[in-house]
């Protein structure tokens, strides 16, 4: 039942939570905290060493000079923190600049971070990572965490990312089970306003997912191009969680229907292979109507969590939840509508839960992430933005990273984009061959 209601559970002041937060849970890989995974491994997979906690050093920065002459952005001027610049000529609205953070997090393997710039002002953040295993023959995996609002740091720092962050040091700590042990791992922050990711003056940013999978497409194409000495024709995967099960279907399908043309004109495709999607967000109409057997009732093994007088009011107000989404499936151009269907249901169906202080993601705990706070003392830590290249952007850049955005989240409820059918681009993926995994935590309440 992935979708991230955190937001409403923060206004409400709902103990325990925080505006950065892991979304992991039982049936997920859970970084530094324990090995909880569900994920098929692939064939080549070596059972990890026992956990050690390495910090990294950080030397000094080498810079990378820009090959490229740029007239298409404002290009922050900053020497030491030079970026390769990098386009595509089907893209000519997008561009990447992309550096070399040195001995940060994963020491051992090429990595490149920067920005996706548009021509009216958008900076998409994204910080990729070699596979350790080969880096010329394992598949590329592009993560994203979900919110809306939430950034996918999230999942690089506390769940299969190369590193965590160890406390009380805030230095990052190897994680010896992440996902690039046989994987090269991207990890892009989208919309605007998530994470590293920012506006300038003016831009009015993409609030519907719809909008977004042109810069992510953009981004991709991009990205595989100039790369194609060592990513060209990998095997290419998709995979997130919660919110993300909105996300990527749309992105995939996205993808396909580019792939389909591209091939007609004789250009080059995207390699995209597959989806795994966690907890995903997908269905509102079914997902809402979960709620109640999932928190009123022990039918998967637990609970109920809600108490008695609660779910008689849960259960009343779902035949109205579900015919106001239904109505939004209907006509998903109108925004009233579908925003008032996010809002019946959202004060109907979840709140309840939340009111009782327990777990998102394991039901049967309380309270947040110990983690959560490191994480972005570190990505806040002057060297480690420095590092990574985000200290001298476009009218400051952004200033605090955090992990969860709640003006992106309202902004994203205000289209309508909350209550839409996925499940639609999940048929058309499967239909043209994309393999699609969906998994979910047994004890996670979204």
């Amino acid at each position: 039942m992935g979708k991230d209601r955190f937001f409403r559970a923060q206004r409400a002041g709902v103990p325990g939570f925080r505006a950065s937060r892991a979304e992991d849970g039982p049936g997920r890989t859970v970084g530094l905290t324990g090995r909880r995974e569900s994920f098929a491994k692939s064939s080549n997979f070596v059972p990890p060493r026992p956990l050690a906690f390495v910090p990294n050093r950080l030397p000094d920065i080498t810079p990378i000079k820009n090959p490229v002459a740029s007239a298409f952005l404002t290009m922050p001027e900053n020497p030491q923190n030079d970026f390769e610049v990098l386009y595509s000529a089907d893209h000519p609205k997008h561009r990447v600049r992309a550096r070399t953070p040195k001995g940060i997090c994963d020491p051992h393997v090429e990595q490149k971070s920067g920005y996706l710039d548009t021509d009216n002002g958008r900076h998409f953040y994204f910080w990729q990572f070699d596979s350790r295993n080969d880096v010329t023959k394992d598949p590329v995996v592009m993560w994203l965490n979900g919110g809306p609002g939430c950034s996918s740091f999230t999942g690089l720092l506390m769940e299969l990312g190369p590193c965590g962050i160890r406390a009380p040091e805030h230095v990052p700590a190897r994680n010896p089970w992440s996902w690039n042990n046989n994987a090269s791992l991207i990890f892009l922050d989208q919309p605007v306003g998530v994470g590293y990711s920012y506006a300038e003056k003016g831009d009015k940013g993409t609030w519907t997912t719809e909008a977004a999978a042109e810069d992510v497409f953009a981004f991709l194409t991009i990205f595989f191009e100039n790369y194609a000495d060592k990513f060209g024709g990998r095997p290419f995967f998709i995979a997130g969680e919660s919110y993300a099960g909105r996300y990527i279907p749309v992105f995939a399908d996205y993808i396909v229907t580019q792939n389909l043309k591209n091939e007609v004109n004789g250009k080059p495709k995207i390699n995209l292979q597959g989806v795994l999607i966690g907890n995903g967000f997908t269905n509102p109409k079914m997902q809402y109507g979960a709620y109640f057997p999932t928190g009123c009732t022990n039918s998967t093994g637990y609970g109920p969590y809600v108490d008695a007088k609660d779910c008689a009011s849960m259960a009343a107000a779902l035949p109205r939840c579900q015919a106001l989404i239904q109505k939004c499936y209907d006509d998903p151009t109108d925004a009233a509508v579908c925003l008032s269907a996010n809002q019946y249901c959202e004060a109907t169906q979840t709140e309840r839960y939340y009111e009782t202080g327990r777990n998102a993601y394991d039901m049967e705990k309380f309270g947040g992430y110990a983690e959560e706070p490191d994480v972005a003392k570190w990505l806040n830590r002057a060297d480690i933005r420095h590092q990574l290249g985000v200290d001298n952007e476009v009218s400051g850049g952004v200033k605090k990273f955090i992990g969860c955005s709640d003006p992106v989240g309202f902004r994203f409820s205000t289209t309508g984009d909350q209550s839409k059918a996925t499940y639609p681009h999940v048929t058309h993926m499967v239909e043209n061959g994309i393999r699609t995994l969906i998994y979910a935590g047994k004890r996670d309440w979204i």
